[in-house]
C-alpha cells in the first residue's frame, strides 16, 4: 500500500478493505467571491431524502444537472488548510456539461455491468457503488455511452477529449467547480446537513440523495464515497482554461471525502492522491459527466 494512503491518518478510524483516513485540524476561512453565475450555497435546512429525476431545464437527461460555464477560484486560502497542494488559482470552464446529480448507485451499476462489487450491498440498490477502480469507472462510462448510442470517450485509459459526446469522469476542475456551486468556503453548507462523513456516516455508505443538495442540485458532492476524477495528480498551474491535469502520473485524484473521512478531508478543495488507478476500496465510487454539445 502506498505511504500516501495513510498520509493524514488522524485519531481513530474504521478500516475497511484498504486503510484510508485523512484530515487534520484546520480553521475555515472566508475568501473573495468570483463570477461563476451561480447562486448561494445550500441552506443547511436538513436532509432531503429524495432526488429530482425530471429532465433538467438545461437539456440534460434525467438524473443529470446542467452546469453552465464560468470562472472560479480553485483551491484554498491558506487559513483554511495546511495542505500545500491546494494553491488558489483562477480557472475558467468554457464548456457547459451535464453532471450526474448523485453518485452512481449499486442498482445502476448492476443494471449496466451485470454484477455488484460493493462491500455494502446490504445498504441497498440506491446506495453508491464502491470498490470500483478507475479503470472500472471508465469501462462503465463507455458501456453507458454505447447503450445510448453515444461516442465512447475512452480508448483504454486515454480520453479522446472534452468534446467527446459520451460519458466520462469529470476533470478535477469540473468537479470542484460543480461542488462549490458558486460558494467560496470549505463546504457548500453545514457539513452535517450536506454530507455523510466519519461523525454521522454510521460506519458505511448511505443511500444517495439523503442530504441537502448544493445550489446546482448535486447531492453528496461531499462525503458518502470518494469520487474518481479523470485527472492524474500534479501541481496546480497558474491561471488556466479547461485544465485536464498532467498527461501522465502515478495516482488519479479523488475528491469529496467519504463516510470514513474526518471533517478536514471533506472539503470542496481537498485533493486526495493515494490511490493508483487499480485500487478498489469500500469508500470509493464515482459520478459521470457529459459535455453539453
Amino acid at each position: 500500500m502506498p505511504n500516501q494512503i495513510l498520509r493524514l491518518f488522524v485519531l481513530s478510524c474504521s478500516v475497511v478493505a484498504i486503510a484510508a483516513c485523512d484530515g487534520q485540524t484546520t480553521a475555515p476561512s472566508q475568501r473573495a467571491a468570483v463570477d461563476t453565475g451561480a447562486g448561494s450555497g445550500a441552506d443547511g435546512s436538513g436532509d432531503t431524502g429524495t432526488v429530482d429525476t425530471d429532465v433538467d431545464p438545461g437539456g440534460c437527461q434525467a438524473g443529470y444537472v446542467s452546469i453552465e460555464p464560468g470562472t472560479f477560484i480553485m483551491g484554498t486560502f491558506q487559513m483554511e488548510s495546511v495542505e500545500t497542494d491546494e494553491t488558489e488559482h483562477t480557472v475558467t470552464i468554457t464548456r457547459a456539461f451535464c453532471m450526474k446529480a448523485t453518485e452512481v448507485t449499486q442498482g445502476e451499476w448492476q443494471a449496466e455491468m451485470g454484477d455488484n462489487p460493493s462491500l455494502f450491498q446490504g445498504c441497498g440498490p440506491n446506495c453508491p457503488v464502491e470498490q470500483v477502480n478507475w479503470d472500472d469507472a471508465v469501462l462503465y462510462a463507455n458501456a453507458l455511452s454505447r447503450r445510448e448510442g453515444l461516442a465512447e470517450c475512452y480508448a483504454g485509459s486515454t480520453l479522446s477529449g472534452l468534446d467527446c459526446g459520451g460519458y466520462r469522469l469529470p476533470t478535477e476542475a469540473e468537479w470542484e467547480y460543480a461542488a462549490r456551486a458558486g460558494t467560496t468556503g470549505a463546504t457548500y453548507g453545514p457539513l452535517d446537513s450536506v454530507g455523510w462523513y466519519n461523525v454521522n456516516g454510521g460506519g458505511s455508505t448511505q443511500a444517495v440523495g439523503g442530504k441537502t443538495a448544493n445550489s446546482f442540485g448535486l447531492y453528496d458532492m461531499l462525503g458518502n464515497v470518494w469520487e474518481w476524477t479523470g485527472d492524474w495528480y500534479g501541481t496546480y498551474p497558474g491561471q488556466v482554461i479547461d485544465p485536464t491535469g498532467p498527461t501522465t502520473g502515478s495516482y488519479r485524484v479523488v475528491r469529496g471525502g467519504s463516510w470514513l473521512t474526518t471533517a478536514p478531508g471533506v472539503r470542496a478543495a481537498y485533493r486526495y492522491y493515494g490511490f493508483t488507478a487499480d485500487i478498489r476500496y469500500a469508500a470509493l465510487g464515482f459520478r459521470l459527466v457529459r459535455t453539453a454539445l
